[in-house]
């Protein structure tokens, strides 16, 4: 998992495994989680959780980005590479 800030907000480039792990709650999710910055955190876990089917429905090869402006609110989420469910 990593962020990339552009000037409308941020993306997050989940892979496909963090992202599966993220759907089902897991535990070992947790871990990469806790190395991202405050208020990123936080956003990341409540767009996770109002998002979760959705997420789960575009997880691509390569994971799934989520779109987030500043203010933490999901505007986009797709995959990264061709469609693949976990």
């Amino acid at each position: 998992m990593w962020l990339e800030f552009r000037w409308w907000g941020v993306i997050v480039h989940l892979t496909r495994e963090a992202a599966c792990l993220a759907i089902t709650g897991s535990p070992n999710f947790e871990q990469p989680l806790n190395e991202v910055p405050e208020p990123w955190r936080t956003f990341i876990r409540a767009a996770i959780a109002a998002y979760s089917w959705t997420i789960g429905d575009r997880i691509g090869v390569d994971g799934v980005d989520i779109h987030l402006n500043w203010f933490g609110f999901v505007h986009w989420i797709g995959p990264s590479g061709a469609p693949q469910p976990c």
